[in-house]
């Protein structure tokens, strides 16, 4: 009987996702749509403060699609194997209208169920 659990657990762990490392591609895809989502909070508060409207889905798409977003000099901070997190650093640069701005951050991600990850970016 034990031998069974056993078997049963190491089939369950073989077929459970390992959550991708620091500067996997789609670990970079998910830090980046998370500091776009914040971009564009902040651009909505800032429309609504200094113009008094809202900032419309299509102004946001024009705004975007001018903005390059990207990680560089990624590295690991810490592994938690009970939760799956990684915490990590990199440096966030943002080049939109010409100018280009630097910013280091850290990024905590997990791997939910659905094998989307999960990000949280700090230092914006």
């Amino acid at each position: 009987m034990p031998a069974v659990l056993v078997a049963a657990l190491l089939i369950f762990a073989a077929c459970t996702k390992p959550t991708p490392p620091c500067d996997n591609s789609k670990t970079v895809d998910a830090v980046i749509n998370a500091v776009a989502e914040e971009l564009k909070e902040d651009l909505r508060a800032l429309t609504s403060v200094l113009s008094g409207r809202e900032l419309s889905d299509n102004e946001w798409r024009l705004r975007r699609s001018g903005m390059i977003i990207s990680v560089n000099n990624i590295r690991q901070l810490s592994f938690d194997e009970e939760s799956g997190q990684y915490e990590c650093a990199g440096d966030l640069r943002i080049i939109s209208s010409g100018s280009r701005e630097d910013t280091p951050i850290t990024y905590t991600y997990r791997l939910l169920e659905a094998d989307e990850l999960q990000a949280t970016v700090s230092g914006m």
